[in-house]
């Protein structure tokens, strides 16, 4: 295996599904649920949006991006290492895929407090 410094993000997220599998389902979960939420209210989303760096309809782009790809493979990605890597960590949907991620490590929404550890080292 290379060093964790020189894994790509769909290497990482590979490998955050093969040592934490029964975590995955409950996390794509939170992530489907992200993209509804961000969906639901595009007007208010939208005039809270404080990001200097990155617009708020590039935001909303990812986001729908990665709606898509998991409507798109219903219920599948949770259950590959391979579709949960590359649907969800492909290029730039990796920006918002990251994000929820680091929103679900503070939720606390998972069993092993170790998945929540590994997120923070692979995404930080």
């Amino acid at each position: 295996m290379k060093p964790l410094d020189q894994l790509d993000d769909i290497q990482r997220a590979k490998l955050l599904f093969e040592l934490f599998p029964a975590e995955i389902p409950g996390l794509v979960a939170f992530i489907t649920d992200r993209c509804r939420t961000i969906r639901e209210d595009v007007r208010m989303n939208r005039a809270s949006w404080d990001d200097p760096y990155l617009s708020f309809d590039s935001w909303l782009n990812k986001a729908d991006k990665v709606w898509e790809n998991l409507r798109h493979f219903d219920g599948l990605i949770a259950g590959s290492a391979k579709l949960f890597s590359e649907q969800l960590f492909d290029r730039l949907r990796v920006w918002f895929t990251a994000h929820c991620l680091r929103l679900y490590a503070h939720s606390g929404g998972y069993s092993n407090p170790k998945f929540a550890t590994m997120i923070h080292l692979l995404f930080g």
